[in-house]
Parts: structure tokens; C-alpha cells; sequence
């Protein structure tokens, strides 16, 4: 369990650097009027350091676990370590799923006003 919480671990950090590197790119390539590499960059960073945070504690986590299979001094401190580190992960992806949820709801209710104020402006 704790190679693979490793393993997941450094991925999402690989994925997050590759994020940063992929926003700058498409920042300078990019021929949309308005688009600015700061936007692109900052828009990166942000999801950058999410997947990073995350990152973090899925390593940690997995050391910990390591910990209780390696030594045979403080097991149980080990393990409710990379219990708390799990715990604090699912909880992060839950609350960022909880306002993924709530943004798109915004998002949707938005565009139903917008065009109900357009259709009455239109007279239908």
C-alpha cells in the first residue's frame, strides 16, 4: 500500500509540474485576443499547487506507513500518522469536489437568468 500511495504520489506531483510547464506553453503559443500568458501561468500555478498539496500528503503518508512495516518501535503512532495524512487527502478532495459542484450549480444558474433576460428582451 505505501509504494503504491508513493507511487500515486509522485505522479501527481509529476502532473502538476507538467501542468505549470503546459499552462506557460500554451500562454505564449496562444493567438486568442484577450489571452495573456499571466492568466494562462497563474491558472497553472493555482491547479499546480492543489495537485502538489496533495501530492505532499500522499508521500508523506506512504513514509509513514513504510515506517510502521520497517521498525517495530511506535507502530501505532506510524499508522495513526498515515491514517491523519489519508484522512487530510480525502478531506481536501472532498471539499474540492463539494465546490466543483457548487461552481458548476452557479455556473448553470447563471446562464439560465442570462437567457431568460435576453428571451425578454427579445419579447418571447
Amino acid at each position: 500500500m505505501a509504494r503504491f500511495m508513493f507511487l500515486a504520489g509522485a505522479l501527481a506531483f509529476a502532473v502538476a509540474v507538467f501542468n505549470i510547464i503546459l499552462s506557460a506553453v500554451q500562454g505564449i503559443v496562444s493567438n486568442a485576443p484577450g489571452a495573456s500568458i499571466a492568466g494562462q501561468v497563474c491558472g497553472g500555478v493555482l491547479g499546480a499547487a492543489i495537485s502538489g498539496v496533495l501530492a505532499f500528503l500522499l508521500i508523506q503518508g506512504s513514509k509513514a506507513f513504510k515506517q510502521v512495516v520497517a521498525t517495530d518501535v511506535a507502530d501505532q503512532a506510524y499508522l495513526a500518522e498515515g491514517l491523519a495524512k489519508l484522512k487530510t487527502y480525502f478531506m481536501v478532495k472532498g471539499i474540492l469536489f463539494i465546490l466543483a459542484i457548487v461552481a458548476i450549480c452557479c455556473i448553470l444558474t447563471l446562464g439560465i437568468f442570462i437567457g431568460a433576460a435576453f428571451m425578454q428582451a427579445l419579447g418571447r
